[in-house]
């Protein structure tokens, strides 16, 4: 929407106080002036969105300003802004650099530090976004610490890993300014009228590993009327009270509660913190060399270590306690002669610093003496350090070092890994840690929809572990752990996008138990995973030869195309793709890094690479798949295979590119998907021929969330729920291993049969009507349900035996499918709402012997509706049906898919046992 003429013309004068004090005055002064100080209970906040406007190099009384800083007129160097070289070409880039590096000061300290002080005045609260776009002259950090709070941004797709950066951004200036809270606008663009919680979940985790501690949700539009979707911006997720999950969300808010509070507790732990230099304009720092895997970052600019920077117990301090072990200054940063003697200094003191030593400074100022004096804090800081035969020199209490590899540099001056075991699998599962007085907190999520076990060490000693679950609210301690040389390795079980906190606080057990095995097969262990162990659950990227299978059925036809490796083909047609092939430069910026999608439908099989300026059906194969298939892909040196049902189908052409696997990540496939798994090394035929023959496509038991439960209790023992029989044995830290027997328990059983389905009274669809069987709403033959959007309420009555609920027995309800939000009341009472895979929940207390009433509410996405709107506008004309209105609505192809819809099952309840241990 266009803004009024009032919020038009040019823009304020950003290097100046007075004038911002009047723009504020004129804008933000008016407002207040309206606005009684008794009704000021919500307005709290003056938000500078990310800059995106043209940038400016003068002001009022700049000139003065300039000299009094720099000791240099600027008037003789004019001539230089227009292309003309004044003195040399050395000293005249060498102004124009002073020029910017006081644009950048400005910028930072009269716009966003003005607007702040002006803001407090009236008892408000600058918010700020700090980072820009074309035009932004500033410093990313610099401006970012101006602001009493700072916010970064992240899109609901996935971009390339550069797409971090924003967050980076606003977590590192928050951090080295001493500001308590990382804020994100976030999920901001995606698909409109797509996403659910499930959909906005993996990102969100992605964000907060990033350094994120708020969410700031992009975007929830005031609604004037009852007409929906009513008001909405194709740039952002449908937070509004006319979404059709807005009703049902409580549980998803909750987990973002739960994990806003967890990552303000403490101070981030960081050992690195990159110097950005000090050129400008800069929107990001540097991470060169890259860190090691199992240490976190910031970057850190040169104010920073000027002002606020000091020596305490080793490792270089803020203020607020904030503190890292060593600063690396990358290769071909700036910095000028007071930031290296500062650094020298801190050095001298007992700090290390990384990096080669400058031979010069970028400014004009003190010119050439700067660059003499740049040459001896040099010469005197890497005495000895040629980084060819000698990589790091002592200096005073402290440690230079140079050209030495990142991780050896770390292990030299004792500072292991924050965390190790997770690197195997794949650098898809992330993690963050911060610290409080009381407890050492870790947040780990699982980046990709396949679960995933671990064995990871914490560096953490003589602390007990307990698992706290964002999702739910559970804490539990933990029975399962091993410390040994100052680290405490914990076996993790993460779903399909799942993510916990360990938090350490307490004293560790002496009875700690440190393996679990089910008739001689380790399920849990507190050594690391072998290699032959990873391979079940192995995520890492493979380089052009990996493979992955999975059972899919289709509904829905895809595009096949005549094969190619190199071009751009097809980029914008409807593939049916279960997984969309993320841009290389996820990988690797450049031109030489590809990744594998997989679309498939009815008709046949499409698999897609895309680069850099690379789109291509690098395999396409026409197969009928009309149900559930077995589809293996292997990769073997960039030529990828395609094996249906165990069998050899197809061979594509070789590829041009280095392949990188990806994983299924398209809530809106066509058609359903089960059991997939990703290995690094080429299958063999056989391989695959027995992956197909031992497996099917069905929902995962609950032994898939977690293959054993042990809980401490409060007299010593150990709470043990299990959900297979078997011979179960606990290898403890001290005395004998603890055998016992699950004696067999029932199957899980199938809710079969017909269900009661009720659809709201204005959606078109029938109010009462009953379906035989469960399938998605979207494959229905009447277009009232097919199109379907909203929430539907299925309900059916099921017998449970007596002996189901015995004391030393747990019932689970195990929803299989669901598209996408399920509210489950048992016997009248609400269980909660569930709102991502697995669909499972504890009945235990809820179910009674004999008949039981089920309802579940089931609410999906806004999509299929939209979708039928245009294509089948006809099936909801009767009256009383409700008439869709909305201000920005997408314009689908007749060849759009629908997304699966409702409660789609197997429905089945499980049994589980518990056995107290002593």
């Amino acid at each position: 929407v266009p803004s009024p003429p009032d919020a038009r013309g040019p823009e304020v004068d950003k290097m100046n106080r007075e004038h911002l004090r009047s723009h504020f005055d004129s804008y933000m002064g008016e407002l207040l002036r309206r606005m009684p100080i008794a009704d000021r209970k919500a307005f709290k906040h003056v938000v500078v969105d990310s800059y995106e406007v043209g940038s400016q190099n003068w002001t009022d009384g700049f000139g003065e300003a300039f000299k009094a800083h720099y000791g240099y007129d600027a008037t003789p160097y004019l001539p230089v802004l227009s292309g003309r070289i004044v003195g040399s070409a050395e000293q005249s880039n060498r102004f124009l650099w002073d020029l910017r590096r006081y644009m950048a000061d400005r910028v930072a300290q009269d716009y966003v530090g003005g607007l702040r002080d002006i803001s407090r005045e009236h008892g408000l609260k600058a918010w700020l976004e700090n980072y820009g776009h074309a035009g932004f002259f500033g410093e990313f950090l610099q401006y970012g610490g101006q602001s009493d709070e700072i916010g970064g941004e992240f899109w609901a797709q996935y971009e390339t890993e550069g797409g971090n950066l924003e967050l980076r951004d606003a977590a590192s200036a928050a951090h080295i300014y001493g500001l308590p809270v990382t804020y994100a606008e976030a999920w901001t663009g995606g698909p409109p009228f797509s996403n659910t919680p499930s959909d906005l979940k993996r990102r969100g985790d992605w964000a907060f590993a990033q350094g994120v501690s708020q969410m700031v949700l992009h975007v929830n539009i005031a609604q004037p009327d009852e007409r929906r979707p009513g008001i909405s911006a194709w740039f952002g997720t449908e937070f509004n009270r006319h979404n059709t999950w807005f009703e049902q969300s409580k549980s998803f808010f909750d987990y973002l509660t739960r994990s806003h509070f967890m990552l303000q507790q403490g101070k981030y732990v960081a050992d690195v913190a990159y110097f950005i230099g000090e050129d400008t304009p800069k929107m990001v720092g540097l991470q060169e060399p890259a860190l090691p895997g199992g240490y976190s970052y910031d970057f850190i600019n040169a104010d920073v270590i000027n002002n606020r920077l000091t020596m305490k117990n080793g490792r270089f301090t803020l203020p607020d306690g904030m503190n890292y072990r060593l600063i690396v200054i990358p290769d071909g940063v700036s910095i000028r002669p007071e930031t290296l003697k500062k650094l020298r200094d801190l050095v001298a003191q007992g700090g290390a610093v990384w990096g080669a030593p400058r031979s010069k400074s970028p400014s004009l100022q003190n010119y050439p003496a700067c660059d003499t004096e740049i040459q001896q804090l040099a010469k005197q800081m890497w005495a000895g350090c040629d980084g060819v035969k000698i990589k790091s020199a002592a200096y005073g209490k402290g440690l230079v070092f140079r050209n030495a590899p990142l991780l050896l540099t770390l292990q030299q001056l004792n500072v292991p890994a924050d965390v190790t075991g997770i690197e195997t699998a794949a650098s898809r599962v992330m993690f963050l840690h911060r610290r409080s007085a009381d407890a050492d907190i870790y947040f780990i999520s699982n980046q990709q929809k396949a679960a995933v076990d671990l064995s990871p060490s914490f560096r953490v000693a003589g602390r007990a572990p307990e698992l706290w679950n964002p999702e739910t609210g559970e804490r539990r301690s933990l029975a399962v752990y091993d410390t040994v040389n100052g680290q405490t390795r914990v076996p993790l079980h993460l779903e399909g996008d799942g993510s916990v906190f360990v938090v350490f606080r307490g004293k560790a057990a002496p009875t700690r138990i440190t393996g679990v095995q089910r008739d001689g097969k380790t399920l849990a262990q507190t050594t690391a995973y072998s290699r032959a162990q990873q391979t079940a659950f192995a995520r890492a990227p493979g380089a052009s030869t990996f493979s992955f299978s999975l059972w899919v059925k289709p509904e829905r036809d895809t595009p096949l195309y005549k094969e190619a490796n190199t071009g751009v083909i097809g980029l914008g047609d409807p593939h049916n793709d279960l997984i969309f092939p993320v841009q290389g430069e996820f990988y690797l910026h450049g031109k030489t890094d590809v990744s594998a999608g997989l679309a498939v439908g009815t008709n046949g099989v499409t698999i897609i690479e895309h680069g850099t300026a690379h789109f291509v059906p690098i395999l396409s194969h026409a197969i009928p798949i009309t149900d559930w298939t077995h589809l293996a892909v292997v990769y073997k040196a960039g030529q990828p295979q395609l094996y249906a049902n165990g069998v050899l189908v197809h061979t594509g052409l070789k590829s041009t590119r280095v392949v990188h696997p990806w994983e299924p990540n398209r809530p809106n496939f066509g058609g359903s998907i089960s059991g997939y798994q990703r290995d690094t090394r080429a299958w063999s035929p056989a391989e695959v021929a027995a992956i197909f023959k031992n497996s099917q496509p069905s929902m995962p038991a609950p032994e898939a969330t977690e293959p054993l439960q042990l809980t401490p209790s409060g007299n010593g023992g150990i709470r043990a729920i299990a959900w297979k029989a078997g011979t179960y044995t606990l290898q403890r830290a001290t005395g004998k291993p603890l055998t016992w027997k699950v004696p067999a328990l029932p199957a899980a059983v199938p809710l079969k049969g017909e269900w009661a389905v009720a659809f709201p009274a204005n959606s078109g669809a029938p109010t009462s009507t009953r379906f035989d069987s469960l399938a998605s709403l979207s494959a229905n033959a009447n277009p009232t349900i097919k199109y379907f959007s909203g929430t539907a309420t299925y309900s059916k009555t099921f017998e449970v035996p007596a002996s189901t609920l015995a004391a030393n027995r747990k019932l689970y309800l195990d929803l299989g499918q669901v598209g996408s939000i399920a509210q489950v009341i048992l016997n009248g009472k609400s269980l909660g709402t569930l709102w991502k895979a697995p669909f499972l929940l504890d009945i235990s207390k809820a179910a009674q012997a004999g008949p039981n009433q089920l309802e579940v509410r089931v609410t999906n996405a806004w999509h299929n509706r939209l979708v039928g709107n245009q294509w089948a506008p006809d099936a909801f004309k009767a009256p009383g049906t409700e008439q869709l209105w909305g201000s920005s609505l997408p314009n689908y192809g007749q060849s759009e898919p629908l997304f699966p819809a409702g409660l789609m099952g197997p429905v089945t309840l499980r049994q589980a046992s518990v056995t107290m241990l002593r």
